[in-house]
């Protein structure tokens, strides 16, 4: 599949572009900044990466992996201001957002449910997904309000299945399915 030009992706004020070599300096010093400001050090509990897997138990990870999107998120000017990845599962039309990330002192605008909307758009009308979904912390409230604002359902919660470093945390799980997507769209149209 080609990848998307930021002309297909245009979302008032936002646009989505694939990923160049000068984002990841970028994306890096942002990730900096948060850890730094949120104080978040080395995890108390270390659990072994791919490779120690991969060494230890050979063969036991498939070498396939699903198709990823990894999108650019600038603003009319053309500036950085965050990134978007979201894995495939083409047999079965569904996208899982793994991440959106809008740095820095971009953070206070609309940019993420702008750049969102715009994502879900390419999802339901360019790919023609049935379903996208994601899982965010429980913690993570303004994450969950702004995909609400989306249009994504709660559909349930994974108890405690991930370690922030201080204890095991719930996830939410949430979609949005093509139908609701094209609803809400004709909606906003007609201004209901």
């Amino acid at each position: 599949m080609e990848s998307p030009t930021s002309s297909e992706l245009p979302e008032e004020g936002v646009i989505l572009r694939p990923t160049r070599s000068e984002d990841g300096p970028r994306m890096a010093a942002w990730l900096a900044q948060d850890r730094a400001r949120s104080g978040s050090g080395a995890p108390l509990v270390s659990y072994p990466s791919v490779k120690e897997i991969e060494e230890r138990f050979p063969g036991i990870l498939s070498s396939t992996k699903p198709p990823v999107v990894a999108l650019e998120i600038e603003n009319r000017e053309g500036v950085h201001i965050g990134s978007l990845r979201m894995s495939l599962d083409l047999k079965n039309g569904v996208g899982t957002l793994t991440s959106i990330y809008i740095g820095g002192e971009h953070r206070e605008g609309e940019y993420a449910a702008k750049a969102l909307r715009s994502l879900l758009g390419f999802c339901f009308n360019s790919l023609l997904l049935h379903r996208v979904e994601l899982q965010l912390p429980e913690s993570s409230k303004r994450a969950l309000e702004l995909c609400e604002s989306c249009g994504f359902k709660v559909e349930g919660v994974k108890r405690e299945s991930f370690f922030d470093g201080h204890g095991f945390r719930n996830h939410i799980l949430m979609a949005i399915l093509r139908g609701e997507f094209k609803a809400e769209s004709k909606e906003a149209e007609v201004g209901v």
